[in-house]
């Protein structure tokens, strides 16, 4: 068996596989919400956050013991990458994995978005459009003729558009403006891109677009993937634009552990899906893990 910890900005990762007779399966995953951007001020990391690594760590790493894993591997994001104090985390949690951690680049990073995410993803669907959002950064990957043919990452995570846009956990009218004031400006030259490519399917993958799945799932793509009703999904969208914490909490397709950040990420869905005149919407359950994974 091998595995990869996936040490991200709002979730740690684990994911373990096994391979028998050529055939790898996954044999055991577990998410640990971490928030390591949150309380985030003059970039650097919160004392409490950095708690939480520590005990999610731990847990990740007795996992691997107890199972007797020594193959693995452990990467970190954007929020180790990107704050004034990641780096004093980063020799933290290498005591206690005992291994090293590599960081990795924006571009790294957007490069195993694609090599997870592409198997889950037949073809004939290309040109398609990758969309992986973060708590840290959002990486767009263009795919076409099975290959990467554009790679673009953007420090407007949730957790870094959250501060910019100074939200509160309500996305009221003039924060949805915000934010896509935000997206017009840093997305200007990706949309000429989509444009002329004629790009207009785009892929979300795990994280903000698994709930996505859950709550407008059309039909299954193959095994792993979904098509998403995105009409079904706008209506959600419009649901709990302006609701108040006390209001998502009552919804019971929000996971607990997402109320906060549910509105704000369904806004971004949905300016997305605006600008890049998206017609088509894939959900696939792959990401940064499984491409790492093929490194191993």
């Amino acid at each position: 068996m091998k595995a990869v910890i996936d040490l991200g900005s709002n979730t740690f990762h684990l994911l373990i596989v096994q391979c028998l007779n050529g055939v790898q399966t996954t044999f055991y995953r577990e998410r640990i919400f971490v928030r390591l951007l949150e309380d985030v001020t003059s970039n650097q990391i919160h004392p409490k956050a950095f708690d939480r690594a520590r005990a999610a760590s731990q847990k990740i790493f007795n996992k691997l013991q107890e199972l007797n894993i020594s193959n693995f591997r452990v990467i970190g994001t954007a929020g180790l990458r990107d704050t004034n104090n990641g780096n004093e985390l980063k020799t933290e949690l290498e005591s206690i994995f005992n291994a090293p951690i590599q960081i990795l680049t924006d571009q790294e990073e957007a490069k195993y978005i694609f090599r997870g995410v592409q198997p889950s993803i037949p073809s004939d669907e290309e040109p398609y459009l990758i969309m992986d959002i973060g708590g840290g950064s959002i990486e767009f990957i263009v795919v076409a003729d099975s290959k990467a043919v554009r790679i673009e990452s953007f420090p407007i995570g949730l957790h870094k558009l959250s501060e910019m846009i100074d939200y509160n956990g309500i996305l009221t009218n003039q924060m949805y403006e915000s934010v896509k004031n935000v997206c017009e400006e840093k997305l200007i030259e990706l949309v000429k891109f989509i444009q002329n490519a004629e790009v207009q399917t785009l892929v979300g993958n795990a994280g903000s677009f698994e709930i996505c799945n859950n709550i407008a799932s059309l039909e299954p793509l193959n095994t792993l993937s979904y098509v998403l009703n995105i009409e079904k999904l706008k209506r959600y969208f419009k649901e709990i634009k302006e609701m108040s914490e006390s209001e998502l909490i009552l919804m019971d397709w929000i996971p607990r552990n997402r109320i906060r950040m549910m509105p704000l990420a369904f806004g971004l869905i949905d300016i997305v899906i605006d600008m890049f005149n998206i017609s088509r919407l894939l959900y696939s359950p792959c990401s940064v893990k499984e491409g790492v994974l093929q490194d191993i």
